[in-house]
């Protein structure tokens, strides 16, 4: 065996000098040697995974200990809805008194998040809702525009202003036009969530076709086991899609729970909205001496500044 040690470990060198000396008994040796060590790494390997299993059962008992050491700690549900403009739109009643509409729908979806909880959980009672919405504001008002359905400049502001001011749980953010940001964005929500086992609940309203790709990076998140002891399902069980009005998918495709409960909230989005056409150019330089008053392009309403959060609206 010392002998063996003492040899060199450059596999690679040694082959082409076995090549070259042609010693079949070396040749032997070596490819034995291989083998030795091959066993040795996949021993090494389960050691490893078997220590990493020890180490997250470990996890889960102290998750229980402490779940059942704080028995009044506080529960949450989750609400995410990507207020998708070619998908998800509030019902326009919503925006017709902006800063009292703002206001009213917050504490309708934390109502209906109540009442859906009582459906998929054991105990629903002292559960605060979490409500985080994401969308583009301007596409947004674009889309209700498209739809003939007129808004001042500032109403989608102060609508969501009131909606932000309603409760400290409750948030809209714009994120912009970019669809990957959005996916990410939600994915990362989603994993900050998961990990808290005092989440009981996470409902999902996004388009159909973007919910592969933000659960795609959760899937080890989705698949642990429960951290409750007396349940035998994974984290998916906690996940509920919100489907949207109406919809030619099959969501059951999906593989999770779905939900038409916040179906009244949205209004189905009309087919002209997808696909807004923009104003003719001039004809020519002489249309402009025409002295017809011409209406102004609409300006995109502009999200609240963070400092105003908290002032009335005008």
């Amino acid at each position: 065996m010392a002998s063996r040690e003492a040899q060199p470990t450059d596999y690679r060198g040694r082959f082409k000098e076995l090549q070259a000396l042609e010693l079949e008994a070396r040749k032997d040796g070596l490819i034995e040697e291989l083998l030795t060590r091959l066993d040795d790494l996949k021993a090494q390997r389960d050691e490893a995974k078997s220590d990493l299993e020890t180490e997250r059962e470990a996890r889960r008992r102290l998750q229980r200990t402490l779940r059942d050491s704080h028995p009044n700690r506080q529960r949450f549900a989750l609400l995410i809805i990507h207020l998708d403009a070619d998908h998800f739109l509030f019902d326009d009643s919503w925006m017709r008194e902006p800063a009292s509409g703002g206001e009213k729908i917050a504490d309708v979806l934390v109502t209906k998040t109540n009442s859906y909880l009582q459906n998929v959980l054991d105990d629903s009672t002292n559960i605060q809702v979490i409500v985080k919405i994401y969308g583009d504001l301007f596409k947004l008002w674009r889309t209700y525009e498209g739809a003939g359905i007129e808004l001042g400049s500032m109403d989608l502001t102060r609508f969501f202003s009131h909606f932000n001011r309603n409760n400290a749980l409750i948030d809209f953010v714009d994120i912009g036009p970019r669809k990957a940001s959005i996916e990410r964005k939600l994915s990362g929500v989603l994993s900050h969530y998961l990990q808290d086992d005092r989440v009981e609940h996470i409902l999902l309203a996004s388009p159909h076709q973007a919910i592969p790709p933000i659960l795609a990076p959760l899937d080890a998140h989705l698949s642990a086991p429960l951290a409750s002891p007396n349940s035998s399902n994974d984290n998916s069980s906690r996940l509920t899609l919100i489907t949207a009005p109406p919809t030619p998918n099959d969501w059951s495709d999906l593989g999770y729970r779905t939900t038409a409960h916040f179906e009244s909230l949205f209004m189905p989005v009309p087919p002209a909205a997808t696909t807004p056409t923009p104003p003719p150019p001039p004809r020519s330089p002489l249309a402009k001496k025409v002295h017809h008053k011409e209406r102004a392009p609409p300006q995109a309403p502009q999200p609240p500044p963070a400092a105003n959060v908290n002032k009335e609206s005008a």
